[in-house]
């Protein structure tokens, strides 16, 4: 592909070449691409949420398919009524999303936000105009878990500033001040609530030598609270989204049986969004 004054030239399997213009995606285009659905995005639109700040929370979240994906695979038998979540760091809710999804394809399937963590101003307002007033705990390193109600999922998509390449990569060192050492305050909420299920989602560079042993380290401490831990880097693209986005999940179960194992399966009937359609 040659490029030259956001144009471009591209070239096909059988040798036809096309001329096509690059431009920046428009805020409706980056959620479709973070499969958020067009009245979700119209819901934060409405609610009065910037084109700048609908561009940063879309990047700093989490592709929904993926999420559903895990979903899936996780809570194929429910073994409660209802499941009770509590969101940390949620941003504008891409797990809720995908629980929400999963419950419109089975029913039986039923959850329960018991609240959320965020301290972003603009966050909470799409998350509140995407699923209504929900009870937020704000600040994770302050919330007194005493007073939250228990809950059975704990879901922990953490801060990636200090991790990611795209950032000073100052790390996740416990007391460190940094803000991806949030992660170290998820402990209190484990202990004290002890949920059966945990989900962790972060940037593929907490796979990498430098940050790896913080990674494993802290598989090593959910394991002495008796939690089996399973991760994987996916890629958005296998959950039919055509975006190539890697991220590094791990699902962790409380006191699973010996022979339980976790399998993070992409092979899933979900439509998805093709690429013309993010460009309706």
């Amino acid at each position: 592909m040659n490029t030259h004054n956001n144009w471009c030239i591209v070239k096909d399997a059988q040798g036809n070449r096309y001329r096509l213009r690059i431009r920046k995606l428009t805020p409706t285009e980056y959620g479709r691409l973070m499969d958020v659905s067009d009245e979700d995005i119209r819901k934060m639109i409405e609610a009065g949420v910037s084109k700048t700040q609908l561009y940063r929370q879309f990047g700093n979240s989490i592709v929904v398919a993926c999420m559903h994906g895990i979903f899936r695979n996780l809570f194929r038998k429910p073994t409660k009524s209802h499941l009770r979540v509590f969101e940390a760091f949620a941003g504008y809710g891409s797990q809720h999303m995908a629980l929400e999804r999963l419950h419109r394809e089975d029913p039986s399937f039923r959850y329960e936000i018991m609240g959320i963590s965020e301290i972003d101003k603009f966050a909470i307002q799409s998350y509140e105009a995407i699923h209504g007033p929900t009870r937020n705990y704000g600040d994770i390193s302050t919330i007194d878990w005493d007073s939250v109600p228990d809950f059975d999922f704990f879901t922990y998509s953490f801060p990636c500033t200090d991790i990611s390449m795209a950032g000073y990569q100052k790390g996740l060192e416990e007391n460190s001040g940094t803000r991806s050492s949030l992660l170290w305050q998820c402990r209190k909420a484990i202990i004290a609530k002890r949920p059966k299920y945990l989900l962790l989602e972060n940037v593929k560079a907490l796979t990498y030598t430098k940050f790896r042993p913080y990674l494993e380290k802290w598989i090593a401490e959910l394991e002495s609270y008796g939690y089996r831990n399973f991760w994987k880097v996916l890629n958005s693209k296998d959950f039919n989204v055509p975006q190539n986005r890697e991220r590094v999940f791990m699902v962790s179960i409380l006191d699973p049986n010996a022979d339980f194992t976790y399998g993070f399966s992409t092979n899933f009937s979900y439509k998805g969004i093709t690429l013309s359609a993010t460009f309706a």
